[in-house]
């Protein structure tokens, strides 16, 4: 029920979680929209539209190259922590944005899992 690699099982729910690309993004996007929607100082001043484009936008730019089109000092508190984590794991394997990487950050998660006895033993 796995790939055998150097006596260890690596199932394949655990090589799922290194192609959550399109969930990372669904999450950012919900989290910029739930958390700015209605802050005055970024999306609260924009028509629906505009809201979605935007959130769309920040979704993917903490990321890879820190764009913006709000005024990024205005963001609520958990939206800037959020931000901060994002840009420290950065991009995809094959990608030049910075950060330790996706991969990485989902090895690490794996790695815990293992040695606390998680879904990897």
């Amino acid at each position: 029920m796995g790939i055998r690699v150097a006596q260890t099982i690596v199932h394949p729910e655990m090589l799922d979680y290194i192609s959550l690309g399109n969930d990372w993004l669904a999450a950012t996007l919900l989290f910029f929209m739930l958390a700015e929607w209605n802050n005055p100082g970024t999306l609260g001043g924009m028509s629906v539209s505009d809201k979605l484009a935007a959130s769309w936008f920040h979704a993917v730019t903490p990321r890879t190259a820190g764009f913006n089109v709000v005024d990024m000092s205005a963001l609520s508190l958990p939206t800037s922590l959020f931000y901060l984590l994002l840009m420290f794991i950065g991009a995809g394997t094959n990608s030049t944005g910075s950060g330790i990487k996706v991969t990485t950050f989902m090895v690490l998660l794996a790695t815990r899992a293992f040695l606390r006895g998680g879904p990897c033993r």
